[in-house]
């Protein structure tokens, strides 16, 4: 197959003999045979040394006559292969094989023209239709965003023409088209720039004031606590309880308070050995129930959870009375 191809790109290169150069040496199909035979002969013997002899003896090009049609065969790439072997004679082994591999492709493509092998047309037919594979349509092929860009270029181009005045340099006129899209594309950039920034100071001033917002106070958190529970609001008395409890840790330096903390998370900031832990975690488990189960408890619970909350240290004792 390498060798068909080596063939078929020598044929593609050649043209009829009629528009060739009259100096070209007509022979016929067996002569070039034994032109190619005794140049592989003569560059199997070689040495490095031998090369440029060898090349002096290489035709140009040849006019091979076959039974169906005469062309020309150049022959100039086995001279400049050999040309490209002297230049590198450590590499004269590796070169010679390839040369010579080339050669005989060449001589049995030619063995088969005398044994009514189908002439150039079909020749160039079966060129073509390797090149047609699916693997060489890359080669030939040009991008699709290229063909876009060049159809969107050739319209405007058209629609410029009809709408444009005569006279129109349109070499400036494209310069300060291009200078106006940049600036448009600076300014965008820049007003993107400034609402990210801006929106940025924005969210940085709204935390600073959430961090300096004063907090309410551990006991007033428990006034009202215990307010709701002489009232009867059981449910309001939880809530604010829970509130006085994280609020009391928070003034006693055990955390931060911070508003997307669950309850169960500040339960488990507490250490094990911490005393306060068991009170917290009541007063956590009364609140989940109150809120996430809608079970306010008796009021007994109630009165249990202000006495959490007088443990905790957010209420006197005198004051838990309900």
């Amino acid at each position: 197959m390498r060798r068909t191809v080596f063939l078929l790109l020598a044929l593609a290169a050649s043209t009829p003999a009629a528009a060739r150069s009259a100096a070209a040496e007509e022979v016929d199909a067996r002569a070039f045979i034994t032109t190619l035979e005794t140049l592989s002969a003569a560059i199997e013997r070689a040495t490095p040394e031998d090369v440029t002899r060898i090349i002096t003896t290489v035709p140009s090009t040849l006019r091979v006559r076959t039974r169906q049609q005469v062309f020309d065969v150049r022959l100039e790439p086995i001279a400049q292969s050999l040309a490209r072997a002297r230049s590198d004679p450590s590499r004269w082994a590796e070169r010679r094989t390839a040369i010579l591999s080339a050669l005989r492709g060449m001589t049995a493509e030619a063995e088969s023209f005398q044994s009514g092998s189908p002439d150039t047309v079909d020749l160039h037919r079966s060129l073509d239709a390797v090149l047609a594979r699916r693997e060489f349509t890359h080669l030939r092929s040009v991008p699709w965003t290229t063909r876009l860009r060049d159809w969107v270029t050739a319209a405007f181009r058209r629609v410029w023409k009809r709408v444009a005045p005569a006279g129109l340099d349109m070499d400036r006129l494209g310069l300060t088209l291009a200078w106006l899209a940049a600036l448009f594309a600076l300014s965008g950039i820049a007003w993107f720039l400034y609402r990210t920034t801006r929106r940025s100071r924005s969210s940085v001033a709204l935390n600073d004031a959430n961090e300096l917002r004063p907090l309410t106070p551990a006991r007033e958190w428990a006034l009202r606590a215990l307010a709701a529970a002489r009232d009867g609001q059981t449910s309001e008395a939880v809530r604010c309880a829970y509130r006085a409890a994280v609020q009391r840790l928070e003034e006693q330096g055990t955390w931060r308070v911070d508003e997307s903390r669950t309850a169960r998370e500040y339960a488990r900031l507490l250490e094990p050995a911490d005393a306060r832990r068991v009170v917290f975690h009541d007063i956590v488990r009364q609140f989940e129930r109150t809120v996430y189960a809608n079970s306010p408890g008796a009021a007994d619970e109630a009165a249990r959870l202000i006495h959490d909350l007088e443990l905790l240290g957010c209420v006197r004792a005198h004051e838990t009375a309900i």
